[in-house]
């Protein structure tokens, strides 16, 4: 099944600086744009890779890992502003 129900959707690089096992989210702040923080909200159906490509747990999800993230590219005007992640790939 596809979660992303043929939405378009966007990629954003960065590390992530918090973890919420209960809400099943995180989130990233921008390498490039220290004031870009944004919260990803993780759906059990989101697929989650390792630096080498292999399929990962979202418990596995650690600060300071840095990560690509494909997600809606709607987002919340929440503080930080809050989307849905589809891939999460870690990168460094």
């Amino acid at each position: 099944m596809d979660i992303r129900q043929n939405r378009p959707d966007n990629i954003t690089i960065g590390r992530i600086v918090d973890v919420d096992r209960q809400s099943r989210s995180f989130t990233t702040i921008s390498d490039r744009d220290l004031s870009s923080v944004i919260r990803f909200n993780v759906p059990r159906e989101a697929r989650i890779f390792d630096i080498f490509g292999r399929p990962m747990n979202f418990s596995e999800l650690r600060p300071g890992m840095r990560v690509q993230v494909r997600h809606a590219a709607f987002m919340t005007l929440s503080i930080p502003p809050q989307t849905t992640a589809f891939v999460i790939r870690v990168i460094r």
